[in-house]
């Protein structure tokens, strides 16, 4: 049973020829980093932090050719989340049988697409996926069936566009996430054991570096970089860049994620994967992003707010 879309797209992405660049024309101020290996507090989350934390504020500069839409006031619908047993081990199990595009998550890809030819690199389009409506239903432990009134919620997936490096070598593949009202809690979801992804129902995972034992007795580890950060209209806003190695220390991969908490209540994840072109394994521990923190939060930023149902 596949629990996770997202964690299934983020092991492989496949190699693919890029189109002609665009000029770039998004602009962000850059906000403070903050490093720390404790994780965050969010709203109403329960992680405690870092002394000397400072939330930046960031200034959003839209110019002309990619206009980026003021926040309107949705009325969300909600669905709150059930009561989950702290001991318990939950997943998303995604309903791709039915994902379809709708009027709402086309707008979502349209706006996507834009900006990312906006950074002026060139694009890995073909295998990408458009943004799609799914329903996410709730797991837990080793069921093999779920229980039809368990609970559910829609979530907006896709994306997998590919932006190369400016050496040709490497490209970062972008997918985006907009999740219901109510679906998930704020703040980073330290993993547990050897799943190093966000314990449900945590949109993020992090901070706290950590090593494990996986492929007998083979050490595997995991370092995070997290900042919190402050948007232009006081939404909050958490980047967590990861890097992991199955063990061995032979591939080294790296992630980023940003994830913008929404005044309407909902959520929007951009999560980059730094792969090879070529899609051969390697130690990406010293290769850079081709884009930077501030371009993933300038891409969250400048998404269209839409009704998630």
């Amino acid at each position: 049973m596949t629990r996770d879309l997202a964690r299934a797209l983020d092991e492989e992405f496949a190699a693919c020829t890029p189109p002609t660049a665009i000029t770039r024309e998004l602009i962000i101020h850059r906000g403070r980093r903050v490093r720390r290996r404790r994780r965050l507090a969010l709203g109403g989350g329960t992680f405690g932090l870092v002394a000397g934390v400072v939330a930046a504020a960031l200034v959003l500069a839209p110019v002309a050719g990619v206009p980026i839409e003021p926040p309107v006031a949705i009325a969300q619908p909600e669905f709150p989340l059930p009561e989950l047993d702290p001991d318990e081990e939950y997943f998303w199990v995604p309903s791709v049988a039915d994902g379809r595009v709708t009027p709402d998550t086309a707008k979502l890809d349209k706006a996507y697409l834009e900006h990312l030819a906006a950074f002026g690199r060139p694009l890995v389009t073909a295998g990408a996926n458009p943004i799609t409506r799914y329903t996410y239903t709730l797991g837990h432990g080793d069921a093999e069936f779920l229980d039809p009134n368990a609970y559910s919620s829609p979530v907006y997936f896709g994306g997998d566009v590919g932006v190369t490096a400016t050496d040709g070598e490497y490209m970062d593949s972008i997918h985006v996430r907009l999740s219901a009202k109510g679906s998930f809690l704020p703040g980073a979801g330290q993993p547990k054991g050897p799943n190093p992804n966000a314990p449900v129902p945590y949109l993020v995972p992090g901070c706290e570096d950590y090593t494990f034992d996986r492929h007998l007795g083979a050490p595997s580890e995991i370092d995070f970089e997290c900042a919190e950060r402050t948007g232009p209209n006081g939404e909050r806003m958490i980047v967590v860049t990861r890097v992991k190695t199955a063990g061995g220390g032979e591939q080294w991969m790296k992630e980023r994620f940003v994830v913008v908490y929404r005044l309407d209540g909902t959520a929007l994840t951009v999560t980059d994967d730094l792969v090879r072109i070529d899609g051969a394994q390697a130690d990406l521990r010293d290769a850079g992003f081709g884009l930077s923190e501030e371009d993933l939060v300038a891409l969250a930023l400048a998404m269209p707010d839409l009704l998630v149902r």
